[in-house]
């Protein structure tokens, strides 16, 4: 943490009482220690006999030029949190061998995905809001995951995410909707075919209209699972061949999510776990809390060099 040190009043040789700088103010070299992470300043030696005399409890001011690059320090430290709030969620969202889509269009890394390394593995994490032509309003919350081993004769896709209805311009419950989230995946093997099997589970939270369902299918097609009905936790499984493509298996599940007409607000669908995933805070929100403590260490900052 950046802070500004002010040093004591000192006794000369001759008695006298002075501050360490000309006139009463205090006036250094001003200089900044990146690893300290702090502010100095450094002493002025004075002539034997012009040491300038002003009391011990003499005012000590932050001349106007160091008031300005305190506040250029503030302005840099403001775009580093801003970075960080803005720029490096971006990051995670730009995983190229995982992918994750809603009704088709692309929403988070890349769809369809690059192919996973041997002994790799990746997380996409995500947070989408979308609206559909009848001005419902859905969010999709979670992650998707993937690993294999050495010659990709182990793949491992796994997810952990909620669709939960959010309302409307009308305020009121929802129309008959599907909303279907596509997880892609695509595994380096050295192997010509192999047997996959697929889990669906999860669960359906409360408010949803009993038409309400959740099914699942791995290339369109292959391994479908479902529908599950809503009374409460589905654990449903399934198995299929897939053969290789170019030393690549691909993976590409989708989950649909049929909402009743009627389904209340709030009312979800989640996969991957029986709990309700906790909705994380808008990347507004945390701006402006970032930006309300920087304003706020300032102000502290200022009245505290003032009171010296």
């Amino acid at each position: 943490m950046a802070r500004l040190v002010a040093l004591p009043a000192r006794t000369g040789a001759s008695g006298i009482t002075h501050a360490p700088e000309a006139g009463g103010w205090l006036i250094g070299n001003l200089h900044e220690s990146l690893s300290a992470g702090e502010f100095g300043i450094s002493n002025r030696s004075f002539e034997p006999g012009l040491e300038p005399q002003v009391p011990v409890h003499a005012p000590v001011a932050v001349l106007p030029g160091r008031r300005r690059r305190r506040l250029l320090l503030e302005i840099v430290r403001t775009i580093w949190v801003l970075s960080v709030l803005l720029v490096l969620p971006g990051f995670a969202l730009q995983a190229d061998d995982i992918g994750m889509s809603v009704n088709g269009a692309c929403y988070a890394g890349s769809c369809p995905a690059d192919a996973l390394a041997f002994n790799g593995g990746d997380t996409l994490s995500f947070n989408a809001d979308y609206t559909l032509n009848n001005g419902d309003i859905f969010n999709i919350l979670g992650a998707f995951s993937e690993s294999e081993n050495a010659g990709g004769t182990y793949d491992l896709a796994l997810y952990d995410f909620q669709v939960t209805y959010e309302g409307n311009g009308r305020g009121g419950p929802s129309q008959a909707d599907t909303i279907t989230v596509g997880q892609y995946v695509t595994f380096s093997t050295v192997l010509s075919s192999g047997n996959f099997g697929v889990l669906q589970n999860g669960a359906f939270g409360p408010g949803l209209d009993p038409s309400s369902s959740a099914s699942s299918c791995v290339n369109i097609s292959l391994g479908c699972t479902g529908p599950a009905d809503p009374a409460g936790s589905f654990n449903l499984t399934n198995s299929f061949p897939l053969a290789s493509v170019d030393g690549t298996f691909v993976y590409d599940q989708s989950f649909t999510n049929n909402f009743g007409a009627g389904s209340a607000v709030g009312s979800y669908i989640v996969w991957g776990q029986d709990a309700e995933i906790a909705p994380e805070p808008s990347t507004a929100v945390l701006l402006l809390a970032g930006l309300a403590g920087i304003l706020t260490l300032s102000s502290r900052r200022r009245r505290e060099l003032y009171r010296r």
